[in-house]
């Protein structure tokens, strides 16, 4: 006060430091609770949370997107986790590293179906194998060892962690998995879901899997074999009438082929899974995938060939050895492409989801058309022939007819030699007929 009295600008500066000090003592007090609030939220987040327990059906996420069980094609996912395989559990690799879920019992909201609850982590994903192996009956599935049973299907366990909360299903940090009939541990809640938690999607592999099929089928199965049957059996018609259906059949049939194998990269990565090393699944996938992609790759060369093909020859020239060439390469290419395509067709009857009957019948009468048309152009070639050489052999045949029966006085009178001398004859003269058997 005495300062202020005595001198009013140094009062005046005094408290404006006061107030300046005071200002930063406040803001480093609230920074401080906010870095505190922040340190606390990510222990929690980092945590996931209070611990709990949850007990269901495993599932692996490739089957539940597929909507029907890999080895029992006819039962849907959903609706019967208790029909699901040890052995496509823990051997089939697409389904292994697709992952593990587990399912809640929500059949009376439902209509009879589980629900997708808990997505497991990469932790959680390894201890379910190993309890499921320990667990699985030797022989139903090649990995199992039967230490701690010897079930074959409807895998069911008891996972301990913590969820991180999102979308159905949520990603569970998991602990521990133990036997299903074990109690959830101490320190741990058991979850009872609801309804905002648990999806009941499935099958999200089922329609690009319709699609690609049927591209497929249509392409591979019919349209560039008819070409190739056009081809092979159409030549004998005019206007090179062959080659415009030829080429229209397998620009149109390689286009659709190019959108189908466009759906299956998007869609499937079965090239990695497992080969010759992996299950009787995986294996039968893996062929699929290596015949159509080659049979694709030797189509798409086929009109890139074409735009180089030498000259064919003109009527009556030799064909000169680069067109020779060309054409044992573009009907070999062709020819090859179409088998590996029948052969990757017949597989994939096989290994499409729920939609196997559908695609075996089609194929079928695919073949069956296919056959049926190159018969009937093998027989319209014969007929067509045939028809030409008739035409020209009664030609021939009139013709010569029409010599031999002309009248004898419109024959053509034998030239005379000159100087031979010609015996009028006189007229009232009769003329006497030559009896048979008289010169």
């Amino acid at each position: 006060k005495r300062l202020c009295m005595t001198n009013q600008r140094h009062c005046g500066n005094k408290r404006s430091a006061l107030f300046l000090q005071l200002v930063k003592r406040k803001m480093i007090i609230k920074l401080s609770f906010v870095i505190l609030a922040l340190l606390a939220g990510a222990s929690t987040a980092q945590d996931g949370g209070e611990l709990s327990c949850f007990k269901g059906f495993v599932m692996d996420t490739f089957c539940i997107e597929r909507g029907t069980l890999l080895d029992k094609a006819s039962v849907e996912s959903l609706r019967n986790p208790e029909l699901h395989s040890y052995h496509c559990l823990v051997d089939v690799k697409r389904c292994v590293d697709s992952g593990f879920e587990m399912l809640a019992d929500v059949r009376n909201e439902t209509g009879g179906l589980y629900g997708r609850f808990l997505r497991l982590d990469e932790g959680g994903n390894q201890m379910v194998l190993d309890l499921a192996r320990a667990n699985g009956k030797p022989g139903i599935c090649s990995t199992c060892t039967g230490v701690s049973g010897s079930e074959e299907e409807g895998f069911r366990a008891t996972v301990v962690g913590t969820i991180v909360p999102g979308s159905a299903p949520q990603l569970f940090n998991t602990e521990s998995v133990l036997p299903y009939d074990e109690a959830c541990p101490e320190g741990s809640s058991e979850i009872v879901p609801v309804g905002g938690d648990i999806s009941v999607e499935a099958g999200t592999l089922s329609s690009p899997i319709r699609i690609h099929g049927s591209l497929m089928l249509v392409s591979w199965g019919f349209l560039l074999p008819l070409g190739v049957i056009t081809a092979r059996f159409f030549r004998h018609r005019p206007n090179a009438l062959w080659f415009k259906m030829h080429r229209a059949l397998q620009i149109v049939g390689l286009c659709i082929a190019l959108a189908g194998w466009s759906i299956a990269l998007k869609n499937f990565s079965v090239l990695g899974s497992g080969g010759g090393t992996g299950s009787s699944e995986d294996k039968k996938a893996y062929a699929h995938a290596c015949c159509g992609t080659t049979a694709m790759c030797l189509g798409l060369l086929q009109p890139l060939n074409a735009l180089f093909r030498p000259h064919s020859p003109a009527e009556g020239e030799e064909k000169e050895k680069p067109r020779l060439f060309w054409e044992i390469l573009h009907k070999s290419m062709g020819y090859i492409a179409t088998v590996l395509a029948l052969v990757t067709i017949s597989l994939g009857t096989r290994i499409a989801a729920g939609y196997e009957n559908q695609f075996l019948t089609g194929f079928i009468a695919a073949l069956v058309v296919l056959v049926v048309v190159a018969f009937v152009m093998f027989v319209d070639k014969i007929l067509y022939k045939k028809k030409e050489g008739t035409v020209k052999t009664v030609d021939f045949s009139a013709e010569s007819s029409n010599s031999q029966s002309q009248p004898r006085d419109e024959q053509p009178e034998e030239p005379v030699e000159e100087g031979m001398p010609v015996e009028p004859v006189e007229e009232g003269i009769p003329v006497e007929p030559v009896e048979a058997g008289k010169s």
